[in-house]
């Protein structure tokens, strides 16, 4: 099994993540987008879906509280960047050939109409292809 790396973004975000915790600093995603190289609703996001009771806590004034950052690794950072949210009852591809003619077809449809992608689908993207 391959194991994924930190992109330098993820890597920035991680060593931020850290750094916060060893200052005691809280921080705002809105603050910190530009300094990661996000933009503020990624880093929301991410804060929010994917880190959000496993090293942050989200404070009543909206910012973030970091623990567990210092002794997370890299791989363990890495692993859950890239975890996405399924329903395994969603009604969606049984197999994998039904998926990709899925995912084919909307990357199709999104082209053909101009849409773009966001950092967090890029980024996912990017995981396929590798």
């Amino acid at each position: 099994m391959r194991i994924r790396q930190l992109r330098d973004r993820e890597r920035r975000l991680l060593v931020l993540l850290r750094t916060c915790e060893e200052r005691g600093a809280r921080f705002r995603p809105d603050a910190v987008a530009a300094e990661i190289g996000y933009k503020p609703a990624t880093v929301k996001t991410y804060a929010s879906k994917k880190l959000d009771g496993w090293l942050l806590t989200r404070e009543h004034d909206g910012a973030y509280r970091v623990r567990g950052a210092i002794v997370c690794t890299d791989e363990e950072f890495a692993t859950r960047m890239s975890q996405k949210e399924t329903d395994s009852d969603s009604g969606g591809p049984t197999n994998e050939d039904e998926w990709r003619d899925n995912v084919r077809s909307l990357l199709h449809v999104g082209l053909n109409r101009g849409y773009t992608l966001d950092d967090e689908l890029g980024d996912l993207v990017l995981d396929l292809a590798e």
